[in-house]
């Protein structure tokens, strides 16, 4: 719910943040783009693709017990 809040808000939140002036950090990187100062959550587009990489590896015969857990 809160997120919702925010997301739907950030625009509005972060034209207060300017002109008020403490920092903000956020979960998501859209919110940075949007003028917050940073964000700590993780790069879905990134996650996205390391994803369909274990996919096509699968699709292609690899064993998924064998594949490396990779975090980043």
């Amino acid at each position: 719910m809160n997120e919702a809040l925010v997301n739907n808000n950030r625009i509005r939140s972060h034209t207060l943040s300017l002109v008020a002036r403490p920092p903000t950090m956020r979960g998501i990187r859209d919110n940075v783009e949007g003028g917050g100062l940073m964000s700590y959550g993780s790069n879905n587009p990134d996650a996205f693709q390391r994803a369909a990489d274990y996919v096509d590896k699968i699709l292609h015969g690899a064993k998924p017990a064998y594949l490396p857990v990779a975090f980043s």
